[in-house]
């Protein structure tokens, strides 16, 4: 059981995708409407539709479980019941992918480093609060116990996407290691209580 890290104190703000073409004018103009609208901006999906990636990896609140068995590692996250699957058994991407919010993940083991790669992710994820991505959107990780804390896991993360990013997009998580914690329920649809309006996208409260 692992638990997101939080950044030290005094620590570098962290990187911010530079975004280009019509992904840089939606950004901005989901600025615009979010200050004009005392922070709110509309969503496309529902409350309860999770993160999916990048993000899931990144709910500092809800604990994550790894898990690690032959041919697989998969994470178990609290936040919204989710599992995400990583192939290590030497399989490649489908030709045929199905795009989904986590996208398809295959692995494999440089040393102690499991890197991971994963495409196919769905759209109506985003990189960060009202930041959009293409289909192309491509993400490696590198994922591996810190050097001087044997209970400290990094997750370092590059993205790239040929056409919203100027540049690579690199993030870096740390979760701590928990041993005495269970993940508990998480029902997103008990509260999920915004209005949708009839071009099916939520409105403010």
């Amino acid at each position: 059981m692992l638990n997101r890290g939080r950044p030290a104190p005094g620590a570098a703000a962290p990187e911010q995708p530079k975004l280009k073409g019509e992904y840089l004018t939606r950004y901005q103009a989901w600025q615009k409407e979010a200050r004009e609208n005392n922070g709110q901006a509309r969503k496309e999906v529902s409350n309860c539709m999770p993160p999916g990636m990048p993000n899931m990896m990144g709910t500092a609140q809800y604990p994550i479980e790894f898990l690690f068995t032959p041919g697989r590692v998969s994470t178990h996250h609290e936040a919204w019941m989710q599992s995400r699957a990583i192939f290590t058994d030497g399989r490649g991407h489908p030709d045929d992918l199905d795009p989904a919010v986590f996208g398809h993940s295959i692995g494999k083991w440089e040393g102690d480093t499991l890197v991971v790669d994963t495409i196919g992710i769905k759209t109506v994820t985003e990189l960060g609060a009202g930041i959009k991505h293409s289909d192309q959107l491509h993400v490696t990780e590198r994922i591996h116990l810190a050097k001087d804390d044997a209970n400290l896991l990094v997750d370092e993360m590059t993205l790239e996407d040929p056409l919203a990013l100027e540049v690579p997009y690199h993030r870096l998580f740390t979760f701590k290691r928990e041993r005495d914690e269970n993940l508990l329920e998480f029902v997103c649809a008990e509260n999920d209580r915004n209005p949708v309006g009839s071009d099916g996208i939520t409105k403010f409260k």
